[in-house]
């Protein structure tokens, strides 16, 4: 029996001041074609509509034509996809191609889609489909600049806009480009079902917030009445004429890039002579940001290269949808009660050169999701998971070097007392597209971390760092190493070694051997142990001796 896929009433829309225009999926659009693959054989479609299939499964590769994908008539003039006309083991596109749809420059539109399939139909989301995408919205946009003649074209896919299984709906900004129009809507649908079951498409609709307050100075002063003693502590609505919505514009010519970003700078009334923190508290405000857009602290003094610390507090939930929201020169991103989704797959937060990602104290956080968003940690840049605090990371972890930055290039995650990291099975550890071979230094500063769910390719770009003791390392030397079966420990102050324990590369204990001996070397047998990264700790006198040893 075929099993069929109801398509209800798929609209690409959006809301000017409640105006609505909608491009709904209707019998009166349904118009008669012939059959790419076979002319002489003619099948039905929507106007202004095409499903598709690809030879690669990729929405934009060479289109399949091995089939003739085609609706049938059901009830109440509704159609359905009939699918024994495709490949059901490849994806379904279905593709809006009519005229583009203008939107208005730097405005926040709020991006709504759903796809409610029946019961018994699985819809695949997140990152394990080929290619790495999996079912969601493809939003393809043109922005153009009349002044430098430049036209700036971004694909935009959102993994979870389906229906309301998830409460944050993406984010939709404009640029401060002259033209900002959607030229094409393309749904991805990876579906598992039944042959006697039916799936049902939702809506696309883009619908207007109220119109933001746009915030495009390049420098702004922060009034002296907030700060308490220590710190300035604001909302965006004391520092500027509007509330609930702010849009972070682009405030520099040319279209934004890597090479073209734009900071506002946040600045205090009276001079501290010395580096002061700024909290911006976005707890009730809805703060979005056009491409390579961000904030920093000014400079202490112009002949100064220290800057003010801007602390972004995130109390609620955020979803971040574009492109590169980085945190630099000693802005921070701190998570005081509230977690961080993607929306965009290639979604990017990039910390760098004195600033971090903080975990506050006590407060679980979870950062991606299905393998979906990225955290770019560039030279400088850190994750500080705090005490008793909880960090469950599921996107894409990023390790790339920052070369302007002249301090030590080490990238690393400091866990505190009671601190913990979890990677999901969805996690990934990338190195960069430059080609050096980074490694991420967690510091075990009393917190624990879990490695298991992640590839062996994965932990091995994990190097755990414990805490050094006052005792000296030359009191107490380990060779060979690398070591194979054996390794001896060379005990020049002949102090008593009660216990040697060791760990592997997830923190976890593995093997203890007691002794108690005072001699000049003693011989660990480490034959069995699979090769790698391990830590030993050696019970030395009152103290503990941490050391690491690589095993061949």
């Amino acid at each position: 029996m075929k099993y069929q896929l109801l398509l209800l009433s798929l609209s690409f829309s959006f809301s000017l001041a409640a105006q609505w225009e909608e491009l709904a999926l209707d019998a009166q659009q349904v118009q008669e074609v012939p059959c790419l693959s076979d002319p002489t054989q003619m099948v039905l479609k929507y106007d202004n509509w095409s499903f598709y299939q690809s030879q690669d499964d990729t929405w934009s590769g060479d289109r399949d034509t091995g089939n003739c994908p085609n609706l049938v008539e059901g009830a109440n003039q509704r159609y359905h996809l009939d699918l024994s006309t495709i490949d059901s083991e490849k994806a379904i596109f279905l593709a809006y191609e009519g005229p583009a749809k203008e939107l208005k420059q730097n405005f926040i539109y709020s991006l709504y889609s759903s796809f409610g399939p029946d019961q018994n139909v699985q819809v695949k989301y997140g990152d394990s489909c080929p290619n790495g995408m999996c079912s969601g919205l493809i939003i393809r946009t043109e922005h153009s600049d009349e002044l430098s003649s430049d036209t700036l074209r971004c694909n935009t896919f959102y993994p979870y806009t389906r229906t309301n299984q998830c409460d944050i709906f993406p984010c939709f900004n404009t640029e401060k480009t002259d033209r900002n129009a959607v030229v094409s809507a393309i749904y991805k649908l990876s579906l598992e079902a039944p042959s006697n079951e039916t799936a049902r498409a939702g809506t696309v609709a883009f619908e207007s917030f109220i119109p933001p307050t746009t915030i495009d100075q390049t420098s702004v002063s922060v009034p002296e009445q907030f700060y308490n003693g220590q710190s300035y502590d604001i909302t965006l609505s004391n520092l500027f004429s509007g509330w609930g919505t702010y849009l972070l514009t682009h405030n520099v010519p040319g279209l934004p890039s890597e090479t073209n970003q734009s900071f506002t700078e946040l600045d205090v009334e009276e001079f501290k002579g010395e580096p002061t923190e700024i909290n911006i508290n976005l707890e009730w405000d809805v703060l979005e940001f056009q491409k390579y857009s961000h904030f920093i602290g000014a400079q202490v003094e112009e002949s100064e290269p220290e800057r003010h610390i801007v602390n972004l507090l995130i109390k609620s939930d955020m979803c971040i949808s574009i492109v590169e929201l980085i945190g630099t020169g000693g802005t921070n991103f701190k998570m005081d009660g509230g977690n961080i989704d993607f929306s965009d797959k290639e979604a990017c937060i990039q910390v760098r050169d004195n600033s971090a990602i903080y975990i506050e104290e006590g407060e679980l956080v979870h950062m991606g999701r299905d393998g979906v968003g990225n955290v770019n940690l560039r030279s400088g840049g850190s994750i500080v998971i705090k005490k008793d605090a909880e960090l469950v990371f599921g996107g894409r972890l990023i390790l790339t070097p920052y070369r302007p930055y002249e301090g030590e290039e080490k990238i690393h995650v400091d866990l505190q007392g009671g601190g913990h990291l979890e990677f999901t099975s969805d996690a990934k550890i990338l190195n960069n597209i430059f080609g050096d071979e980074l490694f991420l230094y967690v510091y075990m500063n009393g917190g624990t971390i879990d490695l298991s769910k992640l590839s062996v390719e994965d932990q091995s770009k994990v190097i755990l760092v414990y805490p050094e003791n006052e005792i000296s390392t030359s009191e107490l030397k380990l060779f060979p190493n690398p070591a194979q079966d054996k390794v001896t420990l060379y005990n020049k102050n002949l102090l008593p070694i009660s216990r040697v324990e060791v760990y592997n590369n997830q923190g976890q204990l593995i093997h203890t051997k007691s002794i108690n001996q005072n001699g000049p070397t003693l011989e660990l047998n480490i034959e069995g142990l699979p090769t790698g990264l391990y830590t030993l700790m050696t019970h030395y006198g009152t103290e503990q001796l941490l050391s690491r040893i690589v095993i061949e």
